[in-house]
């Protein structure tokens, strides 16, 4: 596929998410209850989610660091022993692409990204996200997936 690659700058996004350090062969399992998860805990505050659920990624090693739940419009308190926390991810700039197809294959966006940086004088500057405008069970899944970039 090929890879479209967009940089824009992007405000700081308030975010209700389940935090998780897995195996990267547990992804879909751990996303798949975590988003129903922080779904609940937004919905039990009166609050409703702002835009499609997201994940963020930070690989360490063979684990992978997880944040996946959903945008919201404000900060919302949460019960500390729920799980569930609200953050506020960095605002700034990314590049960003949409990947259409199976998920599985989400890796090829991130490689297109990572030489789009490299071509253009660009290095990472935070960890990237995937938003996900479809799920896994449509005939085309698709999300975009951003990567906090800077200057070399």
């Amino acid at each position: 596929m090929d890879y479209e690659i967009t940089v824009m700058q992007v405000p700081p996004q308030t975010v209700v998410v389940v935090d998780g350090e897995i195996a990267m062969a547990e992804v879909g399992s751990f996303i798949g209850a975590a988003f129903p998860q922080a779904a609940s805990a937004i919905a039990a505050t009166g609050a409703a989610p702002s835009g499609p659920p997201l994940a963020r990624y930070d690989m360490q090693g063979d684990r992978l660091i997880v944040e996946a739940g959903f945008p919201v419009d404000a900060v919302i308190e949460l019960p500390e022993d729920s799980g569930v926390h609200c953050r506020v991810f960095d605002g700034g700039t990314v590049a960003t692409t949409t990947h259409r197809g199976p998920f599985q294959h989400i890796p090829q966006a991130y490689a297109a990204l990572s030489g789009w940086m490299q071509a253009n004088g660009m290095t990472p500057a935070g960890r990237p996200w995937e938003q996900y405008l479809s799920g896994p069970h449509d005939p085309e899944p698709t999300c975009t997936v951003s990567w906090p970039c800077a200057p070399a």
